[in-house]
């Protein structure tokens, strides 16, 4: 596949993975890094009308791509993104604000943790990627790319004025951070906030809120990306019949071939693309949407 191929399967990808597509850009990344650099940074220079036409995952899939290439000259670009209003950067992102920001931010940092800061305490930004810049310091420090002494440093900035004292999302980051890293020399700062409302988790104390946490580790979520399509193809909008027929295939039964992705045809004229809607995400206590009857914290989200 060439470069132009590889980006028409990701605007153009439905209901399949376009798994080829991202093993050809892994194989070509020095080809096509440039092309996902000018994707990233034409969304970035101004995210709010990027948000009005956006109609497709390209701009995650460079992200991630780009994550893995520990392209750093994305990284400013991905905090633009993220800093946008809320509406703009979620018609962008998706649940990846929510859920894999914090690892992206990591794999592309720059050294500069002035951006992530600025992201954090951006009271006109998404709460789910402020929380996201929050707890990307977690990422940095136990992948050794800042020391733990540097997170501590901007915890306490956060903690000491940068953020407002209001309750949100990126509050509930701010003390479960001092629990993951951990920095118990915040701890004090941290109960604070909990006594004081501004976490969303409904407990007494900082004490009952490690213990909750304790008791279901989610140790993957500080992890720099290593391969983008590992991230991205469990994906609950992409056909998942691979995953279902692969016990079939181990008991030797036959199972028909994975769909093949159509061979590129550069059309007269493109087809109107479908709209990319991200899928709203449960807050961490309510109901499970699986039905479970758990929280969703301790359920899908664990």
């Amino acid at each position: 596949m060439t470069v132009e191929e590889i980006l028409h399967a990701f605007r153009n990808c439905r209901r399949v993975f376009p798994a080829q597509a991202f093993e050809e850009a892994v194989a070509q990344r020095e080809a096509i890094t440039p092309a996902l650099l000018e994707l990233v940074e034409t969304v970035a220079a101004d995210p709010v009308a990027a948000g009005k036409t956006n109609d497709d995952i390209a701009t995650v899939f460079a992200l991630y791509l780009l994550a893995e290439f520990r392209e750093t000259r994305a990284y400013r670009p991905c905090v633009a993104i993220a800093s946008a209003p809320e509406d703009a950067s979620h018609q962008i992102l998706g649940e990846v604000a929510t859920d894999g920001l914090h690892q992206i931010l990591a794999s592309l940092f720059d050294g500069d943790v002035g951006p992530i800061l600025e992201l954090a305490s951006n009271a006109k930004a998404d709460e789910y990627a402020r929380g996201s810049a929050v707890r990307s310091l977690v990422v940095l420090a136990r992948n050794d790319r800042i020391t733990r002494e540097e997170a501590v440093r901007c915890l306490r900035e956060l903690f000491s004025g940068r953020v407002e004292r209001s309750m949100g999302w990126v509050w509930e980051d701010l003390v479960t951070t001092v629990i993951d890293l951990p920095a118990p020399e915040l701890r004090a700062e941290a109960n604070q906030a909990v006594l004081d409302g501004l976490a969303l988790e409904l407990y007494p104390d900082l004490d009952a809120m490690e213990r909750e946490i304790r008791a279901s580790p989610t140790e993957t979520d500080f992890k720099l990306i290593t391969r983008a399509a590992d991230e991205l193809d469990w994906w609950e909008c992409f056909n998942r019949q691979e995953y279902a027929s692969a016990p079939l295939a181990r008991e030797g039964i036959e199972i028909p071939a994975r769909e093949q992705q159509p061979a590129y045809v550069a059309p007269a004229r493109e087809p109107a693309p479908l709209t990319y809607v991200p899928k709203a995400r449960p807050g961490p206590n309510e109901p499970c949407p699986c039905g479970s009857g758990k929280k969703f914290k301790k359920c899908c989200d664990a």
